[in-house]
């Protein structure tokens, strides 16, 4: 997921309510990189997951909420934002009951934008199909370590990881959409879980 030719700043989190600090997590859950993808090609049976590599470059801006109610600004809020990184994002093509190999484009680029404040500019990537994984043996492929991005409880078993290879959990909540402008918090994996799972879905291999 190399970015665009200039800077390319990502935010990828939710405002704390009421504060005005927004901090930026430092990789690229299920309900961001699925969502983006959905959006993309209109369907809504896309599943992928993600994260960043390498070193991660952070500067903080300030920008003002604007009040639709009063027409006025609300209190500057300050965000925190990633410069240019890079990852990696795993789209699941293949269930039963469907196969989306010759649907997603793998010939040329997926522009994208990902994250919070998007309408000022922010979010722009682009993402390029570098090769594929096939899962053959799926038990005998999967290692111990820790999680490297947010997957929903009900959507982990799709990427391997089922409610036995969940070994040492770290819990919290996402946000998924029900609707264009609805949605419920569902408990997920964050990064940082010790679980069983495919090896380009974890590190600190144990």
């Amino acid at each position: 997921m190399p970015p665009l030719d200039g800077p390319s700043l990502i935010c990828i989190g939710e405002r704390v309510k009421k504060g005005t600090y927004r901090p930026c997590i430092e990789t690229v859950p299920f309900s961001t990189i699925s969502g983006a993808l959905r959006q993309y090609y209109s369907r809504t049976d896309i599943t992928a997951v993600g994260f960043f590599v390498g070193e991660l470059e952070k500067i903080r801006v300030e920008n003002s909420a604007h009040n639709r109610a009063t027409e006025a600004a609300d209190l500057p809020l300050t965000t925190e934002v990633l410069v240019n990184p890079r990852g990696k994002v795993y789209v699941l093509i293949k269930k039963d009951d469907f196969h989306l190999e010759n649907v997603l484009d793998s010939q040329k680029d997926i522009l994208l934008c990902l994250g919070a404040l998007k309408s000022k500019g922010f979010g722009r990537c682009r993402l390029q199909k570098v090769s594929e994984k096939v899962v053959t043996d799926p038990e005998s492929e999967k290692r111990v370590g820790e999680l490297k991005t947010r997957i929903p409880e009900g959507k982990s078993e799709l990427f391997g990881i089922g409610t036995k290879d969940i070994l040492k959990p770290v819990y919290g909540y996402m946000f998924q959409s029900t609707s264009l402008t609805d949605g419920v918090y569902v408990r997920s994996l964050f990064e940082g879980s010790i679980v069983r799972g495919y090896e380009f879905l974890v590190k600190g291999i144990m």
